[in-house]
């Protein structure tokens, strides 16, 4: 998990606490706190999609920021990077589970 998502995850369970001790007005500015960053997240994910022309037609790229040799792909739409940069994000969120998974079952 990036930071962001830590931060996201962490006021989440304050707004329910909040939500829990009924102070409804805290929970409110939470959640619109919550709201923004959710959007920054998105854009940030957006960040390793690259727009790129190749023989005349625009292409997307889904790149990695740490590793700029590595490619998740051509597409020829926008919505189709974005899919695999989900499934590219689903797998990574997949491999940090199984290692802690691991490290708890020792």
């Amino acid at each position: 998990m990036n930071n962001i998502e830590l931060l996201i995850t962490a006021l989440a369970d304050v707004a329910d606490e909040c939500d829990n001790r009924e102070l409804y007005s805290e929970a409110e500015t939470l959640t619109e706190a919550l709201d923004f960053l959710v959007k920054v997240a998105n854009i940030n994910k957006e960040a390793y999609i690259e727009q790129v022309k190749q023989k005349g037609n625009t292409k997307y790229v889904v790149r990695s920021e740490k590793n700029p040799d590595w490619k998740g792909g051509t597409f020829s739409s926008k919505d189709a990077a974005k899919k695999r940069l989900q499934q590219v994000e689903m797998f990574k969120h997949m491999k940090d589970k199984r290692k802690k998974t691991r490290k708890h079952a020792k």
